[in-house]
């Protein structure tokens, strides 16, 4: 009796995977197609490397007319130049990148030093051709937001050399808006005071940091404010100076601008 009640669980058991695997083919099947082959992952690599751009290729692209005013010979230094950044910035795809072993970061913190020497000749060139074009301005925006201080600096320093442009201001807007490097956030501000079309943008990056940002950056704004202060936002910012930790830096520094900004005012 014992082994026929075993049989009988087994005949069950069996019927029913059975039925479950006819219920469940289609799905089986939906499911066996959705999973990528090894040539559908052979062309999503292959769209990768085209999507990884050449700096030198696509700047060319929209080279002004005006190119040959920067002369033959700085225009072949540029181009090197140009190819070299690529070179240093799409290493990882060639495997190429320099090597230090001697700590976790040292790579990486060696790269970024590699990309900012060879950032500062691609403005050291501008600079001493007083010459740039839509090449310069677009390297500018590659570069302001890659992830080491050293490098956005540099970016920074050759967006200073050329005439304002919103496209990029805004870009360096954005790229603010989550930096906690209160050096960048020190140079940025020189560099927004150029922008005063964007006064509502920058007013938000600057309030919105200066109630959520970094101590440091936060800070940084705080001391550095009253070229942004206006008849228009100064009591916002006043309400914010309210709403901070009264004993904190950033609320010291900033009733102390905005002190000084209203005596200026009254002053004439």
């Amino acid at each position: 009796m014992k082994n026929i009640l075993v049989l009988v669980i087994s005949l069950t058991f069996f019927v029913g995977l059975v039925t479950y695997l006819l219920k469940n083919k289609d799905e089986d099947v939906g499911l066996q197609l959705s999973l990528p082959s090894s040539e559908n992952i052979g062309v999503t690599m292959e769209m990768s490397n085209k999507e990884s751009h050449n700096i030198a290729e696509d700047l060319s692209t929209i080279e002004t007319n005006s190119s040959e005013d920067l002369g033959e010979e700085a225009t072949q230094k540029r181009l090197k130049l140009s190819d070299e950044l690529n070179a240093l910035l799409n290493c990882q795809l060639t495997d190429s990148c320099p090597e230090d072993n001697s700590d976790p970061r040292a790579a990486s913190i060696l790269l970024g030093n590699m990309l900012a020497e060879k950032l500062q000749q691609y403005l050291d060139l501008h600079l001493d051709n007083n010459y740039y074009d839509a090449q310069s301005l677009a390297m500018v925006k590659q570069f302001l937001n890659y992830p080491d201080g050293h490098v956005q600096e540099k970016a920074i320093n050759l967006m200073s050399a050329q005439p304002a442009d919103l496209e990029t201001g805004q870009a360096l807007i954005n790229v603010l808006e989550d930096s906690f490097d209160a050096k960048i956030m020190n140079q940025s501000l020189i560099e927004l005071q150029r922008y005063p079309q964007l006064g509502d943008e920058i007013k938000s990056l600057l309030q919105s940091s200066l109630v959520t940002g970094s101590f440091y950056v936060a800070r940084e704004i705080a001391s550095q404010i009253i070229p942004f202060l206006n008849e228009d936002n100064i009591n916002s910012y006043i309400d914010i100076a309210n709403k901070l930790p009264p004993r904190s830096k950033r609320a010291r520094f900033l009733k102390a601008n905005i002190k000084e900004y209203q005596l200026r005012q009254t002053s004439g």
